[in-house]
């Protein structure tokens, strides 16, 4: 039915006789009309007098203006956790070595391990040398009868074989049979995943008590450490914790060569 009574007032002017918006239409501040005019952030003097497409086509750019928003918020705050280098193949800073420095020494971009038994320990800037979560990957070369390991979760020692955190094997030839990317003396592998003189690549990634190694992207070994876990003696705090990386030289014959070795903290 046509409305023949006074028009309203749209702009709810000061000292207007005619009725407003809300009174015309019988309307409260509380109505749903206003509340949706509110969230849309629609004019309500505007939407009552606007036809039906125009309203639509406005309420559809605020409607996608606040999902592109919302997209784009989710999209930074659920970024993939970036790489980080622990080595940049031309020194050794960021990194400190235990009993025989001589050891370890960087060559043509290289790390080459070789020399009398020792320990390279992480003490650089990258996520205050401490790991709980993290995923770590290097890129490593064996020579004939090397032997050689990549601690996690340990800390610095002065000297002997680091009593704290775990070793992922680095071996393919050597006398001891347990071979690269076995978690040592707790998930032994015995087959060579690698051949020596070739480059592969080595993955170590822990979330909570889980722990992957992959050589070349395949998985050599998938544990997880059970509550209250048996270990034997030397070895009680060969546990997931948290704490830095260790590169380890095992003997004046073994020689290994790393390079690229970079990080990603896991939330």
């Amino acid at each position: 039915m046509l409305h023949t009574g006074p028009q309203p007032d749209l702009g709810l002017s000061a000292g207007s006789t005619t009725p407003s918006v809300r009174e015309f239409w019988g309307l409260s501040l509380a109505s749903p009309y206003f509340i949706g005019c509110s969230a849309l952030g629609l004019d309500s003097n505007r939407a009552l007098k606007d036809s039906p497409a125009s309203l639509a086509k406005h309420a559809m750019k605020k409607t996608l203006s606040s999902l592109i928003a919302v997209l784009l918020v989710s999209g930074i705050s659920h970024a993939a956790p970036r790489w980080q280098s622990l080595f940049d193949g031309k020194t050794l800073n960021g990194w400190k070595p235990n009993e025989s420095p001589a050891t370890f020494n960087v060559k043509d971009g290289e790390l080459v391990v070789k020399g009398p038994k020792a320990h390279l320990f992480y003490v650089g800037p990258v996520n205050g040398a401490n790991f709980t979560n993290f995923e770590f990957q290097a890129e490593i070369k064996t020579m004939p009868k090397a032997n050689s390991g990549v601690y996690f979760h340990t800390q610095y020692q002065d000297g002997g074989w680091p009593s704290v955190g775990y070793e992922v094997q680095v071996n393919n030839s050597h006398g001891d049979p347990k071979r690269t990317a076995g978690l040592y003396a707790i998930k032994d592998n015995y087959t060579a995943p690698a051949k020596d003189g070739e480059w592969f690549t080595l993955t170590i990634k822990v979330e909570g008590k889980h722990v992957i190694t992959k050589v070349n992207g395949k998985v050599i070994t998938d544990y997880t450490e059970p509550l209250n876990p048996e270990r034997e003696k030397g070895m009680e705090k060969r546990l997931v914790t948290h704490g830095t990386f260790a590169i380890q030289g095992h003997d004046p014959g073994s020689e290994s060569h790393y390079r690229k070795l970079k990080v990603r903290a896991l939330p």
